[in-house]
């Protein structure tokens, strides 16, 4: 069927574009085939939004009597909102959507047409294969072999057609242990220690039956593997029970009769529908526009998904930490193995080589451990969080992989050579995608579908020179020492998004980063503050204002929205007080106000002279416990409480009467994004005031003493800061 058959309506005109922190577009609606694109019309418009209908996971639409709306919820997790005029220009536009985003046969999928300028499908396909792994590692073949047993994928439909097998283990010994596994998967290496020989096997669960079946060859094979040790380590991702249950259906688990020299470890990790649900309540957490801190963390907690993490780094690090420190091979399957099976063995072997710690290393890790031993990706990634349908076979795996592969990437930011960016495309195109790498369930599929010769690799395309320097993480250093997360609880964290290392000096760069990345927002926050400043005035000068004003013109040149946070410390003595008002005099004695006096007026007049959608909000002192000081007037309202935990003893820098205003960091987000969300025609200025409390460092002192009563706090006033302290002082916004 062509797609023009789905297509009733293909273009629309005057239709509206809603976006978080994106002021509303008016523009031309455009469907196709394969893509949903929205052109801005108006003048000063910024140019095109061009999504994949196979992105979209869900949709919801309103009609009325002349026009309707169409909400769009994306598998990468964005939210979009289409107002189109004319009732039936809507629900055809919706019919299109809905019908075309959900095609599902594969050679009709955006990849098989997808022919950019830059590669050819004669290029090589893929990064890594058994063949080439295997010619790698001379330092296994007395012990390993290559084995073509499984060629026309006759054996196992979900391996490739080369595995790495025992050597004293013949093609005929592994036709019977692979109708002795399910699946077909019988136990192959996929990592050779080094240093000290061991290996990682995997497989899927033996078909042990309530009878409690045997296989002699199977046996056989995990015996030769721990010849000359003592024994062997089998990691069941199941619970000891579920593994029990499992024969019941004609699965099953080693028994330590059969396999007495293998030691059997359960470590249950969650899959399937549970995992998937996790990911759907985790989303809906982070969409909770209620602004409560107690319902936001109950929220998180109830979607587990920081515990599947959790449990997955350290079922990861017992496996690294079998082979690595106690020197003992290990055999990793749960029921199937191509879900956590993959997942842990990825994960140790990040932990343990640094080889696979390189960007070109980590992708070729992921296409030999995932993409090439048989992780469904068509069905694990067929819907993401939003998805109205019921509930299949899908799993975000890949996706809490990607997260567990973040935590060691904050944990260690000097021993991966690859950058947050990378993680955060992978996770997108796992989902939906220009390349035919994640297309399929198996190696088998997508070599009867000819993938490899009507598509592009996404791998590939990566390591090309302007991805590579994109993707690549400049703090990185090579070493060759394991990598061992920490999985307490306070050491995991909630992924957020892509941070970029830039200089605000760099003009070129940022540049660069923002035509790459496609900003739309620009939030300026480099400045240094007001008692750091003062020691350095030529340095403040430099970022202060200098920095500023890349910043200014490359919003202008490419139409971004742009929000510079002001400070109280813009106000001077001569300004008014009780309260200070919007509009006033203003004569700092700083040079970190007077520059930011500077940004306030320097936004304003390009506003009124270009259009440049500019705000501001002057800050009082922001405090936070999960900020370090960082050289402002206010530092003692967070460093009195690290001392009085620590030595039990501050020394203040201001009069113990001396009175600031101050902001907890919570109220200051949201008072920002609150800002930046509220629509342009409803400012009547492009600077305000934002306030919160003020108190003195004696009454801080007091409130902390009934709880650490032997709290000391001295008082040595700092001349600059003290000054700079009388002045903010004087404003009560």
């Amino acid at each position: 069927m062509e797609f023009s058959e789905h297509i009733k309506t293909a273009n629309v005109e005057d239709a509206v574009l809603r976006q978080p922190l994106h002021p509303p577009s008016r523009g031309t609606l455009c469907v196709t085939g394969h893509h949903l694109l929205f052109s801005d019309r108006e003048e000063g418009g910024c140019g095109q939004v061009l999504l994949l209908l196979r992105n979209i996971d869900a949709t919801d639409k309103r009609i009325s009597a002349s026009s309707g709306t169409i909400t769009i919820k994306c598998k990468d997790l964005r939210v979009l909102q289409l107002d189109i005029p004319g009732m039936e220009q809507c629900l055809n536009i919706a019919h299109s959507i809905e019908t075309l985003s959900s095609l599902d046969r594969v050679p009709e999928m955006y990849p098989f047409f997808y022919r950019p300028s830059d590669l050819s499908l004669q290029d090589p396909w893929g990064l890594s294969s058994p063949e080439k792994h295997y010619s790698q590692m001379e330092e296994l073949h007395d012990r390993w072999r290559l084995s073509n047993v499984n060629r026309g994928y006759s054996v196992c439909t979900t391996y490739p057609p080369a595995v790495i097998v025992p050597k004293d283990i013949n093609d005929d010994m592994l036709l019977k242990v692979a109708k002795f596994r399910q699946g077909g998967r019988f136990p192959v290496l996929c990592y050779y220690h080094r240093k000290n020989g061991m290996v990682i096997m995997r497989s899927s669960q033996p078909l042990t039956g309530a009878n409690r079946k045997r296989c002699g060859e199977d046996e056989l094979l995990l015996q030769v593997v721990i010849d000359g040790s003592d024994k062997g380590y089998i990691i069941d991702t199941r619970s000891s029970q579920q593994a029990q249950q499992a024969r019941i259906t004609g699965g099953g688990f080693e028994s330590k009769s059969c396999y007495g020299r293998w030691k059997r470890l359960h470590r249950q990790m969650e899959r399937g529908k549970a995992l998937q649900e996790s990911l759907i309540k985790l989303v809906e957490a982070c969409g909770d526009e209620s602004h409560n801190v107690d319902r936001w963390l109950s929220k998180l907690e109830n979607s587990k998904w920081l515990s599947h993490v959790q449990t997955a780094l350290s079922t990861a690090g017992l496996l690294a930490e079998c082979v690595e420190r106690d020197g003992h091979s290990v055999l990793v399957h749960g029921s199937e193995g191509t879900d956590s099976t993959l997942l842990i063995s990825t994960l140790a072997q990040l932990i343990m080589d640094p080889c696979c710690r390189t960007l070109e290393g980590f992708l070729a890790l992921l296409e030999r451990e995932w993409v090439q031993a048989g992780h469904p990706f068509q069905q694990r990634c067929a819907h993401s969080a939003y998805s109205h349908a019921r509930l299949q076979q899908e799993s975000p795996l890949f996706l809490l992989l990607l997260d567990c592969v973040w935590q060691l990437w904050r944990q260690f930011p000097l021993a991966l050579g690859f950058s947050e960016a990378l993680l955060l495309r992978l996770a997108t195109e796992a989902y939906v995608s220009d390349y035919g790498t994640f297309l399929c369930n198996s190696d088998q599929e997508r070599c009867s579908l000819q993938v490899k010769e009507k598509t592009h690799c996404l791998f590939r395309a990566l390591l090309r020179p302007k991805e590579r320097e994109h993707y690549s993480n400049p703090l990185y250093e090579h070493t060759e020492l394991a990598i061992w997360p920490s999985v307490h609880p306070q050491s995991l964290q909630l992924w957020r998004g892509p941070f970029v290392y830039a200089d605000v000096l760099d003009y070129k760069n940022l540049r660069e980063l923002i035509v790459n990345n496609r900003i739309t927002w620009l939030i300026h926050y480099s400045a240094l503050l007001s008692a750091v400043g003062e020691a350095n005035v030529a340095l403040a000068r430099k970022i202060n204002i200098t920095g500023l004003h890349n910043v200014l013109d490359l919003a202008l040149e490419n139409c971004l929205r742009l929000f510079v946070p002001s400070t109280v410390g813009a106000f001077g003595p001569s300004s008014p007080r009780d309260p200070a008002p919007d509009l006033c005099i203003q004569r700092p004695r700083t040079i970190y106000g007077v520059s930011k006096v500077h940004g306030e007026l320097m936004g304003e007049y390009l506003h009124h002279k270009y259009g440049l959608d500019f705000r501001c909000l002057r800050y009082p002192g922001v405090i936070s416990v999960n900020s370090s000081p960082g050289g402002g007037t206010t530092d003692y309202a967070v460093q009195i409480f690290h001392d009085a935990l620590s030595t039990g003893h501050h020394e203040c820098y201001l009069r113990p009467d001396t009175r600031l205003p101050m902001m907890h960091i919570s109220d200051c987000h949201r008072a920002t994004v609150e800002f930046m969300q509220t629509p342009e025609s409803q400012l009547s200025l492009r600077t305000y005031n934002i306030g919160a409390m003020s108190f003195t460092p004696a009454e801080v002192a007091q409130e902390i003493r009934k709880h650490l009563p032997n709290l000391k706090v001295t008082y040595n006033p700092d001349s600059v800061r003290q000054t700079i302290g009388i002045t903010s002082a004087m404003i009560a916004l």
